[in-house]
């Protein structure tokens, strides 16, 4: 099991995220990883990465062999799919359990489950509980279980792989004189990073992204947004359901 800072954490989540629910979209460029990383919806907290700090991590990620890069037909722009499944050997269940760690924080096995239903819609809670158990039993366990707080009904759960408090449990923003900027005095999140596959990322290999481009993306994660967004509505209907019964 790899040590992860919290952008990379995020950025894996993503990619295991988009796998699954817009697998037409994947493998993820730069772009659509930023876009990802900054939704509005099903993350905690709620970031504002930048492509430099993006492309940064992936270089990083990629030298470690979590995730790998590589060139589409046609495509201009490098694409990225993570390696965690294959590295790790780990089931379905777990990966997806995992990723909801890595992209909303400390949760209830409830909440958990409400998150991989999309990905995983035959996980049931027993099953759940049981792929966190035997997690334990490993000497690398990726999961630990947290004491109840006061005011709390059940205990949450939280992941290994990244313990940095401080900064997962903050907002990353930039404003004005702190955004960072590339070497024409653009600001960085205007900018798509696509580091040389043969020389290490620099920061200064930058493009503009094209507009359309962007809103396409941006176009993608919403109706991808508005999917998850509907199905919690049809998770809570057919709890109400069972409740009044």
């Amino acid at each position: 099991m790899d040590t992860l800072n919290p952008i990379e954490m995020r950025l894996i989540g993503v990619l295991i995220e988009k796998e699954a629910t817009t697998p037409e979209q994947y493998p993820l460029t730069i772009n659509a990883l930023t876009l990802g990383a900054n939704q509005k919806t099903n993350r905690s907290p709620v970031s504002n990465y930048n492509e430099t700090e993006v492309a940064n991590a992936c270089e990083s990620m990629q030298y470690r062999s979590l995730i790998v890069r590589h060139q589409v037909a046609g495509s201009r722009a490098n694409k990225y799919h993570h390696l965690i499944q294959d590295r790790f050997s780990c089931t379905l269940h777990k990966l997806h359990i995992l990723a909801s760690f890595f992209l909303k924080g400390d949760l209830t096995p409830g909440e958990v489950l409400s998150k991989c239903k999309r990905a995983c819609p035959e996980l049931t809670m027993e099953a759940l509980l049981e792929e966190l158990e035997e997690d334990q039993k490993s000497d690398e366990p990726w999961f630990r279980r947290l004491e109840r707080q006061p005011g709390q009904k059940e205990a949450r759960w939280s992941q290994n792989w990244c313990n940095d408090e401080a900064d997962e449990n903050a907002s990353v923003e930039y404003t004005g004189d702190d955004m960072p900027s590339n070497e024409s005095g653009l600001a960085a999140e205007n900018t798509l990073s696509e580091p040389s596959i043969n020389q290490p990322y620099t920061g200064n290999e930058t493009k503009k992204v094209p507009l359309v481009a962007e809103l396409q993306e941006e176009v993608l994660n919403l109706k991808d947004e508005v999917q998850f967004l509907r199905d919690e509505v049809q998770e809570l209907r057919e709890i109400l359901d069972e409740m009044t019964k």
